[in-house]
């Protein structure tokens, strides 16, 4: 794994991307969430999980990734 150095000067901006995926398991019909955090277009962070239960709709799938 290669880690960069962040240089000194003006100050980074922390940027996050999240999204959730409705029934994107096509067997058992679970929601995929997942998210990135970058800092100066470097990834930090990245996490992808299916949900627990069953999403009934788009709407429902990203209330539960946000809860």
């Amino acid at each position: 794994m290669v880690f960069q150095r962040l240089k000194t000067g003006k100050p980074k901006k922390l940027q996050d991307y999240v999204d959730a995926n409705y029934a994107g398991d096509f067997d058992q019909r679970k929601s995929t969430m997942d998210y990135v955090f970058t800092v100066a277009e470097c990834v930090i962070n990245w996490n992808a999980v299916l949900q627990n239960m069953v999403a009934l709709s788009m709407i429902e799938a990203e209330y539960i990734f946000a809860v």
